[in-house]
């Protein structure tokens, strides 16, 4: 039996359940897949071509084998989630450090990669994601884990808002998650 040839961007119907089953669970073990896709009501599928599957999609970047971290479990009880609004005209002046930044897109990057590993904030704080946003009330979002309230805010107040080019912040923290569930036991910092 010849095998079939893939094209990255041509998925069936079997290929679109088990991309959503791993969606919603991306701890699932392959073997799950298949029962999992019968209890959300799909055709069932057999395990072998469930495998086979996987790795096609693997093969093809569509699905990526990744390790998780548990950042409650590791000692970071508190996320959060910072809004940044961006003054334009200061973020263009660029300043005499080698590591400085001029765009968006650099600054995003220097508060993921350095900005976060400075002095204060290393091992105590993991920045998650920063993203740009269009059409929104501010132009960055930050979400980030800490080991606690203080440092969180620290980091906003004494790294984030003294970036050139960050004329104002608007901090949230986050309590609980579709995927994740209470982000940490009560409200409090004393984990999930």
């Amino acid at each position: 039996m010849a095998r079939r040839k893939r094209k990255s961007e041509t998925f069936d119907d079997r290929d679109e359940a088990i991309i959503h089953c791993i969606e919603q669970d991306p701890a699932i073990l392959l073997k799950a897949i298949p029962h999992a896709i019968t209890d959300r009501g799909g055709k069932p599928i057999p395990y072998p071509t469930v495998q086979r599957r996987v790795k096609d999609l693997m093969r093809v970047g569509v699905v990526e084998h990744r390790y998780y971290i548990n950042w409650s479990k590791a000692g970071y009880l508190v996320r959060y989630r910072v809004g940044i609004l961006i003054d334009p005209v200061a973020l263009r002046k660029r300043g005499p450090k080698s590591d400085d930044y001029e765009t968006q897109e650099e600054l995003a990057l220097f508060i993921k990669k350095k900005l976060a590993q400075t002095e204060g904030f290393r091992n105590k704080l993991v920045v998650d994601d920063v993203h740009i946003l269009l059409g929104a009330s501010v132009d960055l979002s930050v979400d980030f884990y800490a080991r606690d309230d203080k440092t969180a805010t620290e980091f906003i107040i004494n790294a984030l808002r003294q970036q050139r080019g960050i004329s104002n912040t608007v901090s949230a923290k986050l309590a609980f998650s579709s995927r994740y569930g209470w982000l940490s036991k009560d409200g409090n910092e004393h984990g999930s």
